[in-house]
């Protein structure tokens, strides 16, 4: 069954969205025109994707695996992403219990995040799951894709550092490390501000990531900064502050839309010191030693 659903959105789910795309741009139109051509693919969309998510959701039995779950959880976001994006409501009480049961043993929102574009999108035979097949989405997903992997990168060097100490000479292989990471994230966001077709992403890209109902609630869009490395590499290089208010409030939100692993990074922070922070106690304790010295000759 999961199998099932997983060939249908990396084929026909596609062709459909990008059926629909090809005719909402030339309308230059965000919101799906009353056409009888656009009528028909919406719901065949709606009523494929129900009808698979539903015999999912009738077995009663999750994968165990929770990477599978995680996979899973993603699949049905991606159907009822993209059923928010066409204007057209599935029945909720044949999708709606899966999502929350992956959502319930995950901990995680009942909806596709970011993460599930960027960080756990398996690919099959060189190609990975999207809404459409349009050049404009495969641009913005690799070129984003690849700046989220450098932050990672980055934060991992820097949270490499606070084992060693900033005066080891150790540490200078993370930071520098931390550094080149930064130096790519620069380079991958340029390459997509140059490559990527602007119009394209606002009328065929930026609609599926509304925000959409599971059941009775509303949960917000997905984000492309909800994963933590982000809020480490804020933290650890002293640019917000892990007690301020508003930066709480800031991590409280995006916890839901963040994976799993994310999540314990995430409540890490506010036990996790800046490197600014360590550099002055460094110094501190230098003046110190100093400071007794010159007292006892």
């Amino acid at each position: 069954m999961i199998d099932d659903l997983d060939r249908w959105l990396r084929g026909e789910f596609t062709e459909l969205n990008t059926a629909l795309e090809e005719i909402y741009f030339a309308e230059r139109a965000i919101v799906p025109p009353d056409r009888a051509d656009v009528a028909g693919p919406r719901a065949e969309l709606a009523r494929a994707g129900e009808s698979l998510v539903g015999r999912v959701a009738e077995r009663r039995e999750l994968p165990p695996d929770p990477d599978a779950r995680y996979e899973l959880l993603g699949m049905v976001g991606f159907y009822l992403g993209a059923c928010r994006r066409h204007d057209v409501a599935p029945d909720q009480s044949r999708v709606a219990p899966l999502a929350l049961a992956l959502s319930a043993s995950l901990g995680v929102a009942p909806r596709f995040s970011s993460a599930h574009q960027h960080i756990r999108n398996r690919a099959v035979g060189g190609a990975f799951r999207s809404f459409t097949n349009l050049d404009c989405e495969r641009v913005f997903l690799t070129y984003n894709g690849l700046a989220v992997m450098a932050y990672r990168r980055a934060a991992h060097g820097l949270l490499g550092v606070p084992a060693l100490g900033l005066s080891n000479p150790l540490a200078t292989y993370h930071l520098a490390d931390a550094v080149a990471a930064l130096g790519d994230v620069l380079r991958f966001s340029r390459t997509l501000a140059a490559e990527l077709d602007r119009d394209r992403f606002f009328y065929n890209v930026r609609p599926y990531f509304k925000s959409y109902r599971v059941g009775a609630q509303e949960f917000r869009g997905a984000n492309a900064g909800d994963f933590a490395a982000i809020n480490a590499i804020d933290v650890l290089l002293g640019l917000c502050s892990p007690h301020d208010p508003f930066y709480q409030w800031v991590t409280a939100d995006k916890y839901p839309y963040v994976t799993p692993e994310d999540q314990l990074r995430l409540r890490a922070l506010v036990t996790t010191e800046s490197l600014l922070d360590m550099a002055l106690h460094e110094l501190r304790s230098e003046e110190r030693r100093v400071g007794k010295e010159c007292r006892s000759r």
